[in-house]
């Protein structure tokens, strides 16, 4: 959301899927599902990261720019793992029971995000067990 008046500022980052008031660090993880490791993801599903920098980098900034340290982020990686795949799930489980033929969720949304699911909740109780933030 922008403030009202000039020049243009941002006021506010909404969370729309949780309607929460996010976590700096949290927004950052999100952020971080787009990495395969220290390399943006090639696999071109969500948005072209091609042109990002490499994960240490973006850490590195983010701790210049925001004051925050980034020492904990394995943390909210999980958080954020486990939400979107909370998030994919519902609509998931929408598109399950509305069937094929209901004009509702594209079907090659729904195959992506069975496969993605599982995935993301493994990945989230992996890094959970791994994790140093305890």
């Amino acid at each position: 959301m922008f403030a009202h008046g000039e020049p243009a500022r941002l006021a506010a980052i909404v969370d729309w899927e949780m309607t929460t008031i996010g976590d700096p660090l949290l927004d950052l993880a999100w952020s971080l599902l787009g990495y395969d490791g220290e390399e943006p993801r090639a696999d071109g599903f969500y948005l072209d990261m091609s042109a990002m920098p490499k994960r240490s980098e973006l850490l590195e900034h983010y701790e210049k720019v925001s004051g925050l340290s980034t020492d904990n982020i394995d943390y909210y990686l999980v958080l954020a793992n486990w939400k979107l795949g909370i998030v994919l799930e519902k609509t998931y489980a929408a598109a399950v029971r509305a069937g094929p033929h209901t004009g509702g969720v594209d079907p090659k949304i729904k195959d992506a995000f069975a496969a993605m699911i599982p995935r993301l909740i493994a990945t989230a109780a992996e890094l959970a067990r791994a994790t140093k933030a305890r």
